[in-house]
């Protein structure tokens, strides 16, 4: 490993050298030059190229490469990686330009993929020698998901690959010229990543969110009623999730997400459709009128009040009664253009029924 080109000459292989005369003629590289993976703690951290390492995620810039470019070393998006200055500093975060193929591997840049390999070894060495039921480091993205991509390092390119890779690349729908930003924290023990676009932090896909539910639960979340136009993104559904199986006590009709309006904060009129009238009728006795909770979540309080409803004769809804509503509205400060999630629970103990609002959005 002591050089990235052809048997560590420190020159690219034959493949490329027309590559490296390009670049030379495009005046991006002045003289013959030895790309090699940084010795141990020996790395610029401030060394920034288009595919190289930044200091800061946030320090990126277009320095003018033609974008179809490529280091002729490690394959990278850009121009050629720059060599190292030898300095005292330990590289700390480094970013990744992504390429048309990323969905299956991604290189590491040149002159930082020697540093990262130790790193690894390092991390793996400890993992081995204290016995942890892990001893490869994953790739943890900031959304605290994790995935055990496969690092292979050769004598002239470093990637990651396999098919945790793979998974993480369509999880966040990755594409060219998309950025992964590198952190190598020692206090952790797994790389962490961060996916940039344009500038913005990427997300999941909002389907993610429900990888890890069961057939039923899925089913549940789906089945929904949603109102026209509202689209969530990851976390927002991932906190539906969360909402909708807070209680084990939660009737599984018909969920029911809601935008307030004007008519429910300040007319205090509320009515549930009689869609999910109809399914909730399919686990509960449901009379024309009658006594009933109203509930909420408002981050560590739980509110309870008590009210009633009655079932309209002429389209089925469900018909809040005004006075305790009103109440319930000044309690929980529900306002405009909320958006809520509005399920059903039934007491285990006098088998009473509550309406349960928690606020999504």
């Amino acid at each position: 490993m002591s050089g990235s080109g052809s048997k560590g000459s420190g020159r690219p292989p034959p493949s490329r050298r027309k590559d490296v005369k390009e670049l030379r003629e495009a005046g991006y590289l002045s003289a013959d030059i030895a790309h090699r993976p940084p010795a141990k703690k020996q790395v610029r951290a401030s060394l920034l190229t288009d595919c190289g390492a930044v200091s800061s995620p946030f320090e990126w810039s277009d320095l003018g490469f033609p974008g179809s470019m490529v280091c002729p070393v490690c394959r990278c998006p850009g121009a050629a990686c720059l060599p190292f200055v030898p300095t005292d500093e330990v590289l700390e975060v480094f970013y990744v330009v992504l390429d048309e193929y990323c969905f299956r591997r991604t290189y590491i840049p040149c002159n930082v993929r020697g540093f990262l390999a130790d790193y690894i070894a390092e991390h793996r060495h400890i993992a081995t020698t204290y016995k942890h039921k892990r001893t490869e480091p994953a790739i943890l993205i900031y959304e605290s998901r994790s995935y055990a991509s496969e690092f292979k390092h050769r004598g002239n390119y470093s990637k990651f690959c396999g098919s945790a890779w793979f998974e993480f690349s369509n999880d966040y729908a990755l594409r060219a010229e998309d950025r992964l930003v590198f952190t190598l924290d020692n206090s952790c023990f797994d790389l962490k990543v961060e996916t940039f676009r344009d500038g913005e932090r990427i997300l999941p896909l909002p389907s993610v969110a429900f990888e890890n539910l069961s057939n039923a639960r899925y089913e549940l979340v789906c089945s929904a009623v949603m109102p026209r136009g509202l689209e969530f993104n990851y976390h927002n559904n991932r906190l539906l999730v969360h909402s909708l199986f807070r209680t084990s006590s939660c009737v599984r009709c018909t969920p029911f997400v809601h935008v307030m309006t004007a008519t429910n904060t300040m007319k205090f009129t509320m009515k549930i459709p009689k869609f999910v009238v109809s399914s909730l009728r399919r686990f509960v006795d449901i009379p024309t009128s009658a006594g009933i909770s109203l509930e909420a979540y408002l981050g560590d309080t739980h509110v309870i009040m008590p009210s009633s409803f009655k079932l309209c004769k002429q389209d089925g809804r469900m018909v809040i009664e005004k006075t305790s509503f009103s109440e319930f509205i000044s309690v929980t400060e529900y306002e405009k253009d909320n958006v809520v999630l509005i399920t059903f629970d039934e007491s285990t103990y006098d088998r009473s029924v509550s309406i349960v609002f928690q606020r999504l959005l």
